[in-house]
């Protein structure tokens, strides 16, 4: 997901240089979009689905997605990964647990212990 893009030109924290992209920080959804595409394009993504956040960052505070993250949601919306902080933070064998975890099948539970009722 793109979400508010962490070095604008018109930031707290500019990156400027031959090889940054060069983008103010958009006012509204259209331009937002024009700045994931173009950063979608330079990392080379291919036929990654891109979601964008809306310039209110109501998904990036939902989901603590800025600056960047590796962020797995649940089918119920609900977070079942965060990274740390990235790219430094990314852990891919973590993702890739909790990747696995999410794909088991849940296990009833007994209402009283909270434990797993054995089969």
């Amino acid at each position: 997901m793109y979400v508010r893009e962490a070095h604008a030109i018109d930031s707290r924290v500019p990156i400027t240089g031959a090889q940054a992209p060069l983008v103010e920080d958009p006012l509204h959804l259209g331009e937002r979009k024009e700045v994931a595409a173009r950063c979608q394009a330079a990392l080379d993504l291919g036929a990654l689905q891109t979601l964008v956040d809306d310039v209110d960052d109501r998904a990036a505070r939902a989901f603590g997605g800025w600056p960047d993250r590796l962020v797995l949601i649940g089918t119920d919306g609900r977070v079942l990964f965060q990274s740390a902080p990235g790219p430094a933070g990314f852990d891919l064998d973590e993702l890739e647990a909790a990747l696995e975890a999410s794909l088991q099948p849940s296990q009833p539970v007994e209402a009283e212990s909270g434990l797993p009722i054995k089969g």
